[in-house]
């Protein structure tokens, strides 16, 4: 984590004051800017740290869509290419809901659940209207059916041996997405992560 520093905060008055540079308070920063207001953002993360959960999610984001044309609304106009070899299952704010509720074993707020899940898809589409550059997950969560298939495999860094790669490939697995989360042993221990940043590095 970033060390505490002091001396490095602009003088002067602010309306709003946002503790953390994750996507939620950057957010809210951007929103309040733009409603007239001077805005200063507090961030003890390294730089190569920040980001919030986001940092630890790989940047992937969770919103519902009613089918192909609704994400092009938030990624752009895709190729004809594209159009033709991407086939993704629509997604309703009850496939939402339901996926909520599964993980946190039903203890999940229905209150903040129903906020989430209601505006996520504006939201990304707000964020997408200042700047921020949306792609789909080719490289963590598709497959090509036709031609060259790739096969990817989620494992933990400290499960990564020579031997079982070679096992992996041999089984048909072409790439392998490892999540390492952090290189630093105090940050990992915290987040409940039983590799180290050693054996990050080795995998």
């Amino acid at each position: 984590m970033g060390q505490e520093t002091s001396g490095n905060v602009p003088s002067g008055r602010y309306d709003v004051v946002v503790v953390g540079a994750g996507n939620a308070a950057l957010c809210a920063a951007i929103a309040a800017v733009e409603a007239g207001a001077r805005v200063l953002v507090l961030e003890k993360a390294h730089e190569a740290e920040r980001g919030g959960n986001s940092f630890f999610s790989g940047g992937l984001f969770r919103f519902p869509f009613g089918g192909l044309e609704d994400i092009e609304r938030v990624v752009g106009e895709l190729s004809a290419a594209d159009r033709e070899r991407v086939d993704i299952a629509p997604y309703s704010e009850a496939d939402f809901t339901d996926d909520l509720m599964r993980v946190t074993e039903g203890m999940a707020d229905a209150d903040l659940s129903r906020t989430l899940v209601r505006n996520s898809y504006g939201t990304v589409r707000w964020m997408a209207g200042r700047g921020v550059r949306w792609v789909l997950a080719y490289g963590r969560q598709s497959y090509e059916v036709d031609g060259l298939a790739e096969i990817t495999m989620e494992c933990n860094p400290g499960d990564v041996t020579p031997e079982r790669a070679a096992s992996w490939l041999g089984s048909g697995i072409n790439r392998i997405s490892m999540g390492a989360q952090s290189f630093d042993d105090g940050l990992l221990k915290l987040l409940g992560r039983r590799h180290t940043a050693s054996e990050a590095r080795n995998a």
